[in-house]
């Protein structure tokens, strides 16, 4: 799937030396960004790459700054095989860009690279028993999509995609509206924060924030259905991807949550979330009691 994101976006035919697209192996063990890209080497006095294409791309991301005009998107693969918050932190402090200190990051090479905001990471994950969990602060800052279950099948469709790059500018006009959401909207999203917060899992700023861009983004997109209006098919993923993935816990101290969060679904008509809700109750009873979405 990332690389029909990239393949749609263009990035895989840039150039034909450096495509616009990176794609990286977790190994377990990582420990910080030395293993994600590399180090500076004072005897040699040169830079020892752990990811060629990685430092590579930084380098290129470096140069462009602020005319940096086309995505770029690096992939992790396997992402949780060691703790993403360690060898990923860098980037993680770059996510708030709140001053022109947040635009770098210190390679530990002679000097620091500028990150300009084209720069992107997604990143593929399991749960299971090999893999780590995910910490409060990555969830705070990640869309969290957690694909269904589905039937292996033939493609048979063999038309092409569209391979032109799509400029970023083109980009952040699709995808960053400024106009209000609907009454009804932010009176949902509210309801929904109290209940979240009551029971000790914080809604950031930075998550309402995220959650607002998304919903006014989306639901611009997206198309009413004859059971449901866009916007709340808008908030229903938001609320999936951002919310849910903090539910981690015990039955015995959700199961009124839960009674209150469906309320709130059938209120607002949030069908994914209701069904999501329902498969962590059902989950729960073969996990002694235990509660979690990535599960």
């Amino acid at each position: 799937m990332c690389n029909i994101v990239a393949e749609t976006l263009g990035l895989l035919h840039y150039g034909e030396e450096l495509n616009r697209f990176v794609s990286v192996s977790v190994e377990r063990g990582w420990s910080s960004k030395r293993d994600l890209i590399g180090y500076y080497n004072p005897l040699t006095r040169k830079y020892d790459k752990s990811n060629g294409k990685i430092y590579d791309a930084l380098r290129v991301l470096d140069v462009e700054r602020d005319k940096s005009k086309y995505p770029f998107i690096i992939m992790l693969d396997e992402a949780n095989l060691s703790p993403i918050e360690y060898y990923w932190a860098d980037f993680m402090r770059l996510t708030d860009r709140s001053s022109l200190n947040d635009m770098y990051i210190n390679i530990g090479a002679e000097r620091e690279l500028y990150v300009p905001e084209t720069l992107k990471f997604v990143a593929t994950i399991n749960t299971d028993q090999t893999t780590e969990t995910l910490s409060p602060r990555l969830i705070d800052r990640a869309c969290i999509i957690k694909l269904p279950k589905v039937e292996p099948k033939n493609n048979d469709d063999a038309s092409s995609v569209s391979t032109e790059i799509i400029t970023w500018d083109n980009f952040v006009k699709t995808f960053s509206k400024t106009a209000e959401l609907n009454p009804i909207t932010q009176k949902g999203i509210k309801e929904i924060y109290k209940l979240f917060n009551d029971y000790g899992m914080s809604v950031s700023p930075r998550t309402q924030l995220g959650i607002k861009n998304y919903v006014v983004s989306a639901q611009e997109i997206m198309e009413d259905e004859p059971n449901t209006l866009a916007r709340e098919k808008a908030l229903d993923f938001a609320v999936v991807q951002k919310l849910l993935p903090k539910i981690n816990g015990y039955y015995s101290v959700y199961e009124r949550f839960f009674d209150s969060l469906k309320q709130l679904c059938k209120e607002y008509n949030l069908s994914m979330t209701e069904d999501a809700v329902m498969k962590i109750i059902d989950a729960q009873e073969r996990n002694m009691g235990y509660c979690q979405y990535l599960i």
